[in-house]
């Protein structure tokens, strides 16, 4: 049994008023998971923005640089 029909089969079990509250509660869960997700795209593109910018005096354009390329790391 997926954690799906586990959760599914506990909230049939349960009285009209706690199914709501159940709702509430993973209503919750899925607004928690989404701010989450967008702070971590935060963090990922301030990344690329502080390498890009750390890199934009190089004189060659076509060197491809990665993040193992920077003396200094801010974390």
């Amino acid at each position: 049994m997926n954690e799906v029909e586990q959760i599914n089969k506990l909230l049939e079990s349960l009285p009209p008023t706690m199914k709501e509250e159940a709702l509430d509660f993973v209503e919750f869960l899925s607004k928690k998971a989404k701010d989450r997700g967008s702070e971590e795209m935060s963090d990922l593109d301030w990344s690329n923005f502080s390498i890009e910018n750390a890199l934009r005096d190089e004189p060659d354009d076509t060197i491809e640089y990665f993040e193992s390329d920077l003396k200094v790391s801010w974390r």
